[in-house]
């Protein structure tokens, strides 16, 4: 009786851990939407947290070819801000790549880092 216990325990004990480690992997995505509902109108901007946001640009290019830049909208910690572009989208299933691009004066831009944005990852705003 007590092995099939001490079974269950563990059992319970992973499913937890696995569940923890998905959630919080989410939340603390790199890349994901924003959710904006507005007078029974629900609109998506994509974002990307980017580490030292004075000298990066973040580029936004969709299927359609179409370039947005991204701005840094909210800091969460000092060092860091979420960048979105102005566009509103009506779905967040449209794939969008991003491009993060150091700016440094006398210097071509260096490519920090690109990728499409995670369509999982949704965060409400207000």
């Amino acid at each position: 009786m007590r092995r099939k216990e001490k079974g269950t325990v563990k059992l319970l004990l992973t499913l937890f851990f696995l569940i923890f480690i998905g959630m919080s992997e989410g939340a603390l995505s790199e890349t994901g939407w924003l959710r904006f509902v507005k007078k029974n109108d629900i609109y998506y901007r994509p974002f990307v947290d980017v580490i030292n946001p004075k000298n990066k640009l973040v580029v936004f290019v969709t299927e359609d070819g179409h370039i947005y830049k991204g701005r840094c909208r909210k800091k969460r910690v000092a060092k860091t801000c979420r960048v979105t572009p102005s566009k509103r989208f009506s779905d967040k299933f449209v794939e969008i790549r991003y491009i993060v691009l150091e700016l440094v004066p006398d210097y071509p831009p260096k490519l920090v880092r690109s990728g499409v944005v995670e369509r999982l990852n949704v965060v409400n705003q207000r």
